[in-house]
Formats: structure tokens, sequence, C-alpha cells
């Protein structure tokens, strides 16, 4: 209700510790799987991918998005808060230790599910600031598409694997509430950040 340009910039900043990378993140949690588990994130992985198509390719949808703001490298570097590289870091580390697998399914399994209802936020403001119309493609198509692959990342991986041996359930909502708990941490440090009117556009 109250974000400007500047703010959704600095916002988009602080996504790039996770959206930029999501395909290898995938690609990285396929391997060695159950077929049935593999099929899921392959579908999810292909959709990231653009469904073969280049320009639509989710990483460099989003890295449009990030060119219609004016973000560069610099701005990553400088404006990047700490919060965020920490949530970053605890994402890339679920994804590429084996031992973490099934806290990274609870992880990303609520990554896709609260996608939509906080891209719908990021949508009204985009809108609301008459930003230019070609960047937010990346957010409504994921309001859509993330919400079918947090139905399959339920009913196709989570599911199986708690009827498998009901203790991975607890691994799975441990990865949850980590992310949970992650995001949350930086979201605030964001939300203070521009209570404060730091943000400083580069």
């Amino acid at each position: 209700e109250e974000a400007t340009a500047t703010d959704v910039k600095y916002y988009l900043i602080q996504e790039t510790n996770l959206d930029l990378k999501f395909d290898d993140i995938l690609a990285f949690m396929q391997i060695g799987l159950p077929v049935g588990q593999k099929l899921e994130l392959a579908k999810n992985y292909f959709d990231e991918m653009g469904n073969g198509v280049e320009a639509d390719v989710h990483s460099r949808m989003f890295a449009q998005t990030l060119r219609a703001v004016g973000v560069d490298d610099s701005d990553m570097s400088s404006a990047m808060l700490l919060q965020s590289i920490v949530s970053g870091n605890v994402s890339s580390c679920l994804a590429l230790s084996r031992r973490h697998y099934f806290k990274a399914v609870g992880y990303f399994g609520v990554t896709e599910y609260l996608a939509p209802r906080r891209f719908k936020h990021v949508i009204k403001a985009w809108e609301r600031n008459n930003m230019p119309a070609h960047g937010i493609e990346y957010h409504k198509l994921h309001v859509y598409i993330d919400t079918e692959h947090a139905n399959g990342w339920f009913n196709n991986v989570v599911v199986p694997l708690v009827d498998q041996d009901p203790r991975i359930g607890r691994e799975i909502a441990i990865g949850a509430l980590i992310r949970i708990n992650s995001s949350a941490r930086y979201l605030d440090e964001l939300s203070v950040r521009l209570g404060s009117n730091a943000t400083t556009p580069a």
C-alpha cells in the first residue's frame, strides 16, 4: 500500500538471494531421487527453464525485472541485507547437501506455497507506481504457476515420503520452519530498513 518504486527496487535486490538460482537448485535436488519425486521436480525445473523457450526461462525473466528497475551488479553487492544473504546461503546449503534433502523438501515446498501471496503484493505496488509493464511478467506468471507447483510438491513429493516413513515428516517440517524463519528474518530486516527511509537507489 505504501511502497515507492525505490522500495520495490530495494526489495527485488533482496529477492536475488533465491530467484536467480532456483533452476539450479531444482537441478541439484533431483540427483538420485526415486522416479516419482524426480518427475515432480523435473516438471518444476522444466517450467523454470521456460518449457524449452529461451526467452521464457524464469531466471531471465527475473533478470528482466531487475533491469526494468535499474538494478545492476553493484547494487546487489552494496544493498544486499545481511539476513538476505543468510537466507540465500541456507537455500544453497539445503539443496547442495544430500543429508538435508528431506529438510529441503519442506523448505522449498513452503517457498512455492508462499510465493503467490507475496507476489500479488509486489504486483500491486508495481502497478500503483506505474512501473514498466514488461518488468512484472515474472511475478504475474508465478502467481499462477507456483500454486500448481505447491500442490504438486505436496501431493507427489511430501505425501509419498511421509507414507514411506512418518519419521521423515519431522525433517520436512523442520525444513519448512527454517524457510519461514529465515524468510521472516530478512523481510523483517527489510521492513525496518524501509521504515527508517534508509533505502538508497544507486
